[in-house]
């Protein structure tokens, strides 16, 4: 990636179509990480990341797409730039937005206490979940703010 920009990854369900709550919520998501000055980075398929990808465009945000060569489609439109790879996994701050995730957090964490884990969600939680798409896009500023991020592109 040529610019500077901090990345936020988002992922989400591909399953979402445009006029349901969830993909409106991912293109206000996109739309505000954009205006935050973020570049954002998806799954790069239909559904949330779609919603996301297309709302970071029209608000003029760099639209980035990791997907995987196990699946045979390619990217969505609102995508600028698909990097294709076998695998990914990165340690960064990691949001969810809504409540749907509140229980299953409670519960990693439940049976994470007390326990060795790799994780470590329990004591030093990695996924902060956000109310809005705002708020996700504010604690991220604040987390991401000096820090030092790398992006490399495979193709």
């Amino acid at each position: 990636m040529s610019d500077k920009k901090k990345t936020i990854t988002v992922f989400g369900s591909s399953r979402p179509e445009e006029g349901h709550a969830d993909y409106t919520e991912a293109l206000e998501l996109g739309r505000a990480l954009a205006a935050a000055g973020f570049a954002v980075c998806t799954g790069g398929y239909g559904g949330v990341m779609e919603g996301v990808s297309r709302g970071a465009r029209e608000a003029g945000g760099r639209v980035l797409a990791v997907t995987s060569s196990f699946f045979q489609s390619h990217a969505n439109r609102w995508v600028e730039e698909e990097t294709r790879m076998a695998t990914w996994q990165e340690h960064r701050p990691f949001v969810v937005l809504g409540d749907f995730w509140q229980p299953i957090l409670e519960r990693v964490r439940e049976v994470e206490r007390g326990h060795a884990s790799r994780w470590g969600e329990s004591n030093n939680p990695l996924v902060h979940p956000a109310a809005t798409p705002s708020q996700a896009a504010q604690f991220l500023a604040a987390r991401l703010a000096g820090a030092r991020i790398s992006v490399e592109r495979t193709r």
